[in-house]
């Protein structure tokens, strides 16, 4: 366990604090619509993102939901991959970017084929992880996301009550 936490502190230690700031500054200024993507466990992550969105009170979609609407000038598109390269969510991001420009990529490869469509790049390092396939950048995702998450609940000045408003009620 003391490994695991080890590397997700290395992750963290590896984001650039302005570039975050900024990302968190575009998501609580965003008028528009909020479209989440990533393929596998890092498309549950950003599922997961979009969901808090949406107890923030933001209209928040994951791209294959059923209820989806149309992209607009004025959404913003979040993206997770730690590759940038992944083949659908690149297609999707192509797609997208005829429609916004506001679109986000959280990613250890800045320079990949998704990071030239972005218009905001939060790049975290990669390392050799002791765990299985990529689960430290699903496991770093989750954290970072909700961090964004909180980030946002705070510069917001939202109360526990509006985001439980917001939370489904039929658990």
């Amino acid at each position: 366990m003391k490994e695991i936490i080890s590397e997700i502190q290395e992750l963290s230690q590896s984001i650039d604090c302005i570039q975050l700031n900024e990302i968190i500054d575009q998501i609580c200024e965003c008028n528009g619509s909020f479209f989440g993507i990533g393929a596998g466990r890092m498309g549950y992550a950003v599922q997961s993102f979009m969901m808090r969105l949406k107890h923030l009170g933001k209209n928040a979609f994951y791209i294959s939901d059923s209820n989806i609407p149309s992209v607009r000038k004025d959404d913003l598109l979040i993206i997770n991959s730690s590759s940038g390269e992944t083949e659908i969510v690149y297609q999707y991001t192509k797609l997208a970017k005829k429609y916004t420009n506001n679109i986000v990529l959280l990613t250890q490869n800045k320079e990949s084929r998704i990071g030239e469509l972005a218009s905001n790049v939060l790049v975290y390092k990669k390392i050799s992880s002791t765990q299985l396939l990529k689960t430290l950048c699903e496991q770093f995702s989750f954290i970072l996301m909700d961090h964004i998450a909180q980030s946002c609940f705070e510069k917001l000045g939202l109360s526990i009550k509006q985001v439980t408003d917001n939370h489904f009620n039929l658990e």
